[in-house]
């Protein structure tokens, strides 16, 4: 349910057994599966193969954490913010990419792989507070 369309989901033993814990009233999750009729309802159903949590999924799909950086606004301060707060979600799979902007001209700039890291909310929230919502960007498959 998103405020615009629902579609109910039929999860069998396996599967919730397999996935209880994120099951549960106000948690949101990505499920995968076959969509159906559903002969009772007249509408559609999906028949859950997986569920995600919403952090598990994004660590799934995301294809690059983006910072735009405004390089005539980006001083010292901003910078070393940056560089430990990336440096402390280091280890995971996700690359980084300053799309980087100043008077002169922009480019897009990938980080090596010692900076990849794990997209975890609490990485989006840091990155949020040091250089401001609208410059941190998922990059989805």
């Amino acid at each position: 349910d998103d405020k615009s369309a629902q579609m109910e989901s039929t999860v069998y033993a396996e599967t919730y057994s397999d996935n209880r814990e994120l099951l549960v009233k106000g948690n949101i999750v990505l499920i995968e599966g076959r969509v159906q009729q559903d002969d009772f309802s007249g509408g559609l159903t999906i028949r859950a193969r997986e569920i995600r949590s919403l952090e598990e999924a994004r660590q799934h799909r995301v294809r690059e954490l983006r910072l735009h950086v405004n390089g005539d606004q980006f001083s010292e301060n901003i910078r070393q913010l940056v560089r430990d707060t990336l440096r402390q979600a280091a280890g995971g799979q996700c690359p980084v990419t300053l799309a980087y902007k100043q008077s002169r001209g922009q480019a897009h700039v990938r980080l090596g792989e010692a900076w990849k890291v794990q997209p975890s909310d609490g990485l989006l929230e840091a990155l949020r507070g040091a250089v401001g919502a609208e410059a941190v960007e998922l990059v989805y498959e």
